[in-house]
């Protein structure tokens, strides 16, 4: 055989392979389990206006700022892991905001400017697992109900790149 008979039969290869449907391997369904709730601790409003409580995502920090009474309490960033195909690459979408509100709904409080530790596109381990945890912001206004918030929330939405 020579050089052009075996260029021949390579091209003659790659276009039999080519033509092979192959079929797709079998996505595994991917899952969002919720681990913990963002909580921003005990701040009360004050009469001099209003103030704010930021959980930070990347470093696990929480500041008050502005005119809020901070009474401590428990706080900490949401948590939640991804669950699907080992090695897989996903985009996650956070909501731009979300609505909290007192255990029968006449009082209500926004969290805004969610954040999470991770950077899109988030790669799934070995065993399809990631955990991600979140932040947000509260807004104490001067007026703000002396209620415990946490009904409600927001939707998170992940899915294979």
């Amino acid at each position: 055989m020579n050089k052009t008979s075996i260029r021949i039969l390579g091209s003659f290869l790659v276009a039999i392979l080519t033509s092979i449907p192959f079929a797709a391997q079998p996505q595994v369904p991917l899952q969002i389990e919720w681990k913990t709730k963002m909580k921003f601790g005990d701040i009360a409003s004050s009469i001099d206006g209003p103030g704010t409580v930021v959980i930070d995502a990347v470093n696990n920090t929480r500041s008050v700022t502005g005119s809020a009474y901070d009474f401590g309490g428990a706080w900490q960033r949401g948590k939640f892991q991804l669950i699907g195909q080992p090695k897989a690459f996903v985009i996650v979408t956070l909501p731009s905001s979300f609505t909290l509100t007192n255990g029968n709904g006449n009082f209500s409080i926004v969290v805004d400017n969610i954040t999470m530790n991770q950077t899109n596109p988030i790669k799934l381990n070995k065993t399809g697992k990631k955990t991600v945890f979140l932040g947000g912001r509260v807004t104490i206004t001067t007026n703000q109900k002396d209620k415990t918030y946490g009904n409600g929330g927001g939707f998170i939405d992940a899915e294979y790149l």
